[in-house]
């Protein structure tokens, strides 16, 4: 009985083994005929499709292609192409996405094992070529735009201080826009540019080359021209204007003179006379005894300002000549003080701040109107030991070799704290 019950258990045995044995593999064969995998699997990417080819199998009648977007793809676990044919593109993937992809050879007796994996990412063409690059300088930056390029999922600009800049030596900047602004260059500098295009299969070829030149924008308008006539000479002062490197007087005798027609002498913006805080000049060599027009303008890297300055005129005179009056007279109150600041006058070497506490203006412009007096060598001067909440009237006067020049036509009012 025992010996029978063995026998049973080893038929029982040895028919599981038999089973699992013939199943083994993917293959999903039925016996031990089907034909042989298919051999030197390969694959292929294009746009959103993969070519895969292999090699033939004897005995087989025809061939599956399995796939799937992980390796280890089976006859199990992969999207299956009955009947394909070796060189077949497999359509509909997703560009950018890696496929796994086997074959299996079919015939009378079945289908064989999986081949060997393949893998391949399918991807567009290149992108053409970006046309119409067009670079436009501005002041520490360049604007640059470019026509559309077919394929183009996005854009790289390049850029350097040389001709023949390229992806590998030059300033990259990365998912640029048509008509972005490149900042933080140096004006006065001239730079390169090229564009681009870029897709999933990475860059196109890159474009014409374009340049530009960024320069600041031109300086205004010179403000506050004073000039005063001296022995043989005239001296000029001018308000500083915000963005000048430098700026050019012109003269002439003739009223009314351009830039074109007057004589030219340049200056840079740090020249100025010995201690003063705004730019002048000392044009020497004139006559005594004529009228000459002035003229400024400021300049820059850019060029010159399209405006000038407005004409003034001084006689250069042997003997020696008053100041003129100070222009820009300011008053600011501070606690029981007034702060007083003037623009500099040319030839004056002092200066006398005349004020007075009235409730009204003076009924008289001479200086002897007011009744306390504070010299001062420049521009801003401070009052102080003034009662709050009183009201001063405040004149200003230059002096030069001597002379002392007459008051403003409105004397300034302050009020201290």
């Amino acid at each position: 009985m025992k010996k029978q019950l063995f026998r049973w258990l080893a038929a029982i045995t040895l028919t599981v083994l038999a089973l699992f044995f013939a199943g083994c593999g993917s293959s999903g064969s039925s016996d031990s005929n089907a034909p042989a995998k298919p051999t030197a699997m390969a694959a292929t990417a294009g746009d959103s499709q993969a070519t895969v080819t292999w090699t033939a199998s004897v005995d087989a009648t025809s061939y599956n292609v399995y796939y799937g977007t992980n390796p280890g793809v089976t006859a199990g676990n992969g999207t299956k192409v009955a009947g394909a044919t070796s060189g077949q593109a497999i359509t509909g993937l997703a560009n950018g996405t890696t496929y796994y992809f086997v074959v299996t050879a079919v015939g009378t007796h079945g289908e064989s094992a999986v081949s060997d994996e393949a893998s391949v990412t399918p991807l567009p063409p290149l992108p053409d070529k970006v046309s119409g690059v067009v670079v436009t300088g501005g002041d520490a930056q360049a604007t640059i735009s470019w026509s559309p390029a077919p394929g183009a999922s996005s854009y790289n600009v390049y850029y350097g201080t040389a001709a023949g800049v390229t992806a590998g030596n030059g300033t990259k900047v990365a998912g640029a826009t048509s008509g972005q602004a490149i900042t933080g260059l140096v004006n006065g500098t001239t730079y390169y540019f090229v564009v681009v295009a870029a897709n999933l299969a990475g860059e196109g070829a890159v474009s014409d080359e374009a340049s530009a030149k960024p320069l600041p924008a031109l300086p205004g308008k010179v403000q506050g021209l004073r000039v005063s006539g001296g022995n043989g000479q005239v001296t000029m002062a001018w308000s500083a204007v915000a963005g000048a490197t430098s700026y050019n007087v012109y003269y002439s005798t003739t009223s009314g003179f351009t830039t074109s027609t007057g004589t030219k002498v340049s200056l840079t913006a740090d020249e100025s006379l010995a201690g003063l805080t705004q730019p002048g000049l000392t044009v020497t060599g004139l006559a005594n005894g004529t009228t000459y027009y002035f003229l400024v303008t400021a300049s820059n890297i850019a060029g010159e300002s399209t405006s000038t300055s407005s004409q003034s005129s001084a006689k250069p005179s042997a003997s020696a000549q008053a100041p003129a009056k100070p222009t820009g007279v300011s008053v600011t109150a501070g606690a029981g003080s007034l702060a007083v600041s003037w623009d500099w006058v040319p030839l004056a070497t002092s200066y006398n701040v005349y004020y007075m506490e009235s409730a009204t203006a003076p009924t008289t412009l001479a200086v002897m109107t007011y009744n306390q007096k504070v010299s001062s060598t420049g521009s801003p001067l401070t009052i102080t030991g003034l009662t709050p909440g009183a009201s001063y009237w405040i004149t200003v006067t230059a002096i030069g070799s001597g002379l002392e020049s007459g008051g403003q036509t409105n004397p300034k009012q302050g009020v201290p704290q």
